[in-house]
C-alpha cells in the first residue's frame, strides 16, 4: 500500500470532518415553506429533494446497523485490521456496505442543506470520490491479507453497487444463499449501541444544519 493511501486512510475521519465543515459554512437552502415568491414547480422540486434525502438517510442508517451486525468490531483506528473476510450478510451484496452507508448519509445531508444549488454536484462528486478511494484502499489491504479468497469474492460481489448482481436472475439465488450463510454476531440493539458515538455526531451535525436553516437563511 502506498504512503499516500496510508495517510488517506489514517486521516479519513479528519477529511470527513473537513467535508462536513465545508458544507456547514456554505449558504443553506431555505425550507420549502420559506420559498416566498418561488413557483409551485420549484417548491415541489425542493420538497422532492428533501424527501429523497430523508429516505436516503434512513437507508444509510439501516445499512450501517445491519452491516455492524455481521462484521462485529471494525477498524476505527489509523491502521487496517481484519481477523476474517466477511462475505455474508450485506457483504454478499457489496464489498463495502459501511462506506456505502457513509455515502448515503453524506448525500442526504448535502441535499437537505444545499437543495438545488450549483454547489450540489461539487459536494456529491467529492464525497463519492473520497469514499470510492477508501474502498479501493481497503480492497488492496484485504487482497494482500486473504489472497485468493478475496479474489473469488471480488469476482462475484461489486465494491459499492448494491443492486448490480440483483439484476441478474441467475445470481439472485446465490446472493440470497450467501446472505444467510451465517447468522449475525450481534443483535440490532447491540449493533446500534456499538455505534453510539456515530449517532451522537450525526444528531449534533443535523441539529447544526437545522439551526442554520432557521436562523441564517
Amino acid at each position: 500500500m502506498s504512503k499516500s493511501s496510508q495517510l488517506l486512510y489514517r486521516f479519513r475521519g479528519f477529511i470527513l470532518g473537513a467535508f462536513a465543515l465545508a458544507l456547514l459554512v456554505t449558504p443553506a437552502a431555505p425550507f420549502p415553506w420559506d420559498l416566498a415568491g418561488s413557483t409551485i414547480q420549484h417548491k415541489h422540486f425542493v420538497i422532492a429533494c428533501d424527501i429523497f434525502a430523508v429516505v436516503l438517510f434512513l437507508a444509510g442508517i439501516v445499512l450501517r446497523i445491519k452491516s455492524r451486525q455481521y462484521i462485529g468490531e471494525h477498524t476505527r483506528g489509523s491502521t487496517h485490521q481484519a481477523d476474517a473476510l466477511v462475505t455474508w450478510g450485506p457483504y454478499a451484496l457489496m464489498r463495502h456496505p459501511l462506506y456505502y452507508s457513509n455515502i448515503c448519509i453524506a448525500v442526504a445531508f448535502i441535499f437537505i442543506h444545499l437543495g438545488p444549488s450549483r454547489l450540489l454536484p461539487i459536494f456529491l462528486l467529492s464525497v463519492g470520490l473520497f469514499e470510492s478511494a477508501l474502498s479501493r484502499i481497503e480492497d488492496y489491504f484485504l487482497h494482500e491479507k486473504f489472497g485468493e479468497e478475496w479474489v473469488l469474492w471480488a469476482k462475484e460481489v461489486p465494491a459499492l453497487n448494491l443492486g448490480l448482481n440483483l439484476l441478474s436472475k441467475r445470481k439472485r439465488a446465490k446472493i440470497m444463499s450467501n446472505f444467510f450463510a451465517k447468522k449475525p454476531v450481534r443483535t440490532v440493539w447491540q449493533s446500534f449501541c456499538a455505534d453510539r458515538s456515530t449517532w451522537a455526531w450525526l444528531m449534533f451535525y443535523n441539529l447544526l444544519l437545522v439551526l442554520k436553516k432557521i436562523y441564517l437563511v
